[in-house]
């Protein structure tokens, strides 16, 4: 369950701009109030529940900020391996900017970056040690963070003198 915060007394006007139809109410949408704050709750999300929602009361409007639905994680690799990033926000075209170490990344041969409807995926070719690090995909206010470590591999070679 996903909460959504709406104040007292509204209008409430669900649009899903995906398939461009109002929504009425359904089985899967339950609002509940508590004091002065009303929450919309939708449950067993699907993907087309996917799009952007709106809140109208009278003249005002405010739209459901874009959230990760699947957070990035974690991973491990050693050198000269390819990793790929991966995650999922709650609607597609969103502009996201990949950063390492907070510092932001481009697009090049070592860093490929592609989006598929509301997934989002960095690459990362050729792995060095220095490529370990905080990898962040931030979409507007919402930012998912993953630790990369690149492990090396080192061959000791001893030699005998007699």
């Amino acid at each position: 369950k996903h909460p959504v915060f709406f104040g007292r007394h509204l209008l409430l006007v669900l649009e899903n701009l995906i398939n461009q139809k109002e929504l009425k109410a359904f089985l899967s949408i339950l609002m509940k109030q508590e004091g002065s704050i009303i929450q919309l709750y939708i449950k067993d999300l699907k993907l087309e529940d996917s799009g952007s929602y709106t809140c109208q009361a009278g003249n005002a409007e405010t739209k459901l900020p874009v959230f990760f639905i699947k957070e990035l994680q974690n991973m491990n690799a050693e050198v000269g391996e390819m990793i790929s990033l991966c995650c999922e926000l709650s609607k597609p075209g969103v502009s996201v900017l990949w950063k390492k170490n907070k510092l932001p990344l481009r697009a090049s041969m070592k860093h490929e970056m592609k989006q598929n409807g509301c997934l989002y995926q960095l690459s990362i070719k050729d792995l060095k040690l220095e490529d370990s690090g905080s990898y962040t995909c931030q979409a507007g206010n919402a930012e998912s963070t993953a630790n990369v470590a690149v492990k090396g591999v080192f061959i000791l070679t001893l030699g005998i003198h007699y």
